[in-house]
Parts: structure tokens; sequence; C-alpha cells
């Protein structure tokens, strides 16, 4: 008997916790963006911190990051945070942030009444959730 049946090998392991995890974060952006569509981007500015400190490579926690500090009247610390996103994703990846979070950061730099709470412009893709666009 060689000793290794394939149960409980690293690799199913492995693949399990990170299918838990996509899982998770798909599970919280969709959370999020329902808090964003009820006006509650007050609430969730702390959590989304917490989530862009611990996976500084995620593109959509940071456009619901951006989109939320933008409706609490704080577009400059939402530009922070792309500046940080975009930094992280050349120094680890280089790589530019995706075409919808830049058009995000566009739009906040030029304080388009379209990101405002119930603009209804499709801004997350299309089902009018008000919610950050999803990275691509």
């Amino acid at each position: 008997m060689s000793g290794h049946s394939g149960i409980g090998s690293g690799d199913a392991y492995a693949k399990v916790g990170v299918t838990c995890m996509e899982s998770r974060s798909e599970s919280l952006e969709g959370r999020i963006a329902a808090e964003l569509a009820l006006g509650q981007h007050g609430k969730v500015i702390g959590e989304l911190r917490a989530l862009t400190r611990d996976q500084p490579l995620h593109e959509a926690f940071h456009g619901q990051l951006m989109l939320a500090l933008y409706r609490a009247e704080r577009p400059a610390e939402a530009l922070d945070v792309y500046v940080g996103l975009q930094r992280a994703l050349a120094d680890r990846l280089g790589v530019e942030p995706s075409p919808a979070i830049r058009e995000l950061n566009r739009r906040i730099m030029k304080a388009d009444p379209g990101l405002a709470l119930g603009s209804g412009d499709g801004e997350d893709g299309g089902d009018d959730s008000d919610s950050a666009p999803p990275p691509e």
C-alpha cells in the first residue's frame, strides 16, 4: 500500500479552500451592493476598508469602497483608494486597474451626478442596484 489514497490530499483541501474564499467574496460583494443600493454607504465603509486591507488586489471591494466614500461626500478619499489599488496592482502584478475601475475613478473625478444614489444609470453593470462596476 502506497499510503496515498488521495483522501486528505493537500491539493484537494486547497481547491476547496479557494472555492470557499471565492464564494465568500462573492456573497460579501452582493450584500454590500445591496446595502449601497439602500443608501447605507456610511455603514459599509469600515467593513470595506478592512476587506481592501485584507485583499489589496480585489478590485470589486475597492470599487465599492470608492463608491461608498463618494456617496458619503468624501471624494478625495475615494480617489486615494484608487491610487492605492493602482499602486498595488502595478507593484505586485505589473498591471493597471480594470477598465471598469478606471471609469469609476474618472466619474468620481468629474463629480458625475450619475453616481448618486438612485440615479438608475446602471453603474453596476446593468441591474440598477447602485453598486460599483464589477472588474473585468
